[in-house]
């Protein structure tokens, strides 16, 4: 078994009523390099393709995009990811709009950060290092104004 990669959501702002700026660390926790898909290679709406960003709950209710632009894209280019050496992360501040009006208060705050999971058999293993293929799943609790 591999360690693979650990994400922390560090930050979640509101951007506007309807628009959040969310800010996320990859760190690599492995013994050889890892690639990852990297927003700001790749394009926001690349990016927001393959995961909807953050979603919100407070109390009973959810909150998360539901009209925002994407990019579609049935393979992911080598040049749309970072390669992560062990020990080592990247930091990411991501914007995202299309939410319903958000709320204020205690939330909870949940980001679902995506692996390339359409790679055929062995395609995931690189010369000098590995696709991450996994799925992480990162929560916070914070207080948005």
């Amino acid at each position: 078994l591999k360690e693979g990669i650990n994400v922390e959501l560090l930050d979640v702002k509101k951007a506007n009523s309807t628009t959040l700026k969310y800010t996320f660390k990859v760190t690599n926790l492995d013994t050889e390099p890892i690639y990852v898909m990297d927003p700001v290679k790749m394009g926001k709406e690349r990016f927001h393709y393959y995961t909807n960003g953050v979603s919100l709950y407070k109390d009973d209710e959810y909150f998360h995009a539901e009209d925002f632009e994407t990019t579609a894209s049935d393979f992911i280019r080598q040049r749309w990811y970072a390669r992560l050496v062990p020990g080592k992360s990247m930091t990411r501040t991501v914007t995202l709009g299309g939410y319903k009006p958000l709320p204020s208060g205690n939330v909870t705050a949940r980001f679902s950060f995506p692996g390339n999971n359409r790679l055929d058999a062995g395609e995931w293993k690189q010369s000098d290092g590995r696709i991450w293929v996994g799925n992480f799943n990162a929560e916070a609790e914070l207080n948005l104004p």
